[in-house]
């Protein structure tokens, strides 16, 4: 009975390691995603920005009507939002990672608690 509640709790220990790593793999994982993905609506923000910009110009001038401008600045403010969403993402995943693994990057060192 001892050498059966030994190799359960062996194999409930195994179990949980390998949970353990796939967890932090995930996370890692999704930390190296949200950073491409913050690249890249970093870009898009940029773009829609500058875009607002000139069809404002363009709004003043005549050139174009009120909806052109309307949708331009949703397109910002979407963009804007997205990119919020996405550094909050980040920071969510960043933070997880730092709490599950007990480590802090940034200092390169173990997290201690007094």
């Amino acid at each position: 009975l001892a050498k059966a509640q030994k190799d359960f709790t062996e194999q409930q220990v195994e179990r949980e390691q390998l949970l353990y790593e796939t967890e932090v793999r995930q996370l890692v994982d999704q930390i190296n995603y949200l950073t491409e993905e913050l690249k890249l609506n970093q870009e898009i923000q940029k773009v829609a920005t500058e875009r607002f910009e000139i069809t404002q110009k363009s709004f003043v001038l005549g050139a174009i009507n009120t909806t052109e401008l309307i949708l331009a600045q949703q397109e910002r403010d979407q963009a804007s939002r997205a990119l919020i969403y996405t550094i909050r993402d980040y920071w969510q995943a960043y933070y997880d990672l730092r709490n599950r693994t007990l480590y802090d990057f940034e200092k390169e060192e173990n997290l201690t608690y007094q």
